[in-house]
């Protein structure tokens, strides 16, 4: 997220994307507590390298999106629902995984 102010035109820029890395790392801790300490379905290491590459491929999906769009609050949209469907087919996966074995 990034704040800047033109003296020139007296206008205020807030954009917000994209996530500064400070928050996309903030994202992936966030999800890697949820799966190894809320549902305990997976141990930390494991729940890291798979939420990191959920959260990469929903970056790279809005990264595309903003190209074709432009409107940060829609990209930021589209990148929190990519990461919202890919956890949520994770968790699932994981779920049907556990109760074959």
């Amino acid at each position: 997220m990034t704040l800047s102010f033109s003296l020139n035109t007296n206008t205020l820029v807030f954009n917000i994307w994209p996530p500064t890395q400070r928050t996309r790392n903030a994202m992936v801790a966030r999800l890697v507590e949820t799966l190894s300490k809320r549902y305990g379905t997976l141990p930390s290491d494991v729940a890291s390298s798979a939420v990191r590459l959920i959260e990469e491929e929903a970056f790279s999906i809005a990264a595309t999106s903003a190209s074709a769009e432009g409107d940060d609050i829609e990209i930021l949209q589209v990148y929190s629902r990519e990461i919202r469907y890919c956890f949520f087919c994770h968790r699932r996966w994981n779920y049907v995984a556990d109760s074959v074995t």
